[in-house]
């Protein structure tokens, strides 16, 4: 493995880290609400970061899941579920 692919995957386990920490932080202080009432943009606004923040660490988990690959394997694989795949079997 040469230092790219060393500092490739330390850069994104660190952003992948970091992402999930924003996620644990909002679903500690995360108050369940009625679907059916009516909220404004503002009452809102922490189900909006939520999402967008659940949505980051996903991609962030995929970002480092493919540089593990390249570091483990050496090949992409040519579908995200190939990679999952590929991530479970790695262990």
């Amino acid at each position: 493995m040469n230092a790219d692919h060393a500092e490739l995957l330390r850069g994104n386990r660190n952003k992948a880290g970091a992402a999930l920490r924003l996620v644990r932080a909002l679903l500690d202080a995360y108050v369940p609400f009625d679907p059916a009432a009516k909220l404004s943009p503002t009452q809102l606004e922490p189900c909006d970061a939520l999402a967008h923040r659940f949505i980051r660490a996903v991609e962030s988990a995929l970002r480092q899941f493919r540089s593990i690959e390249l570091r483990e394997l050496g090949v992409p694989s040519d579908a995200t579920r190939e990679m999952v795949d590929r991530m479970e079997k790695l262990g």
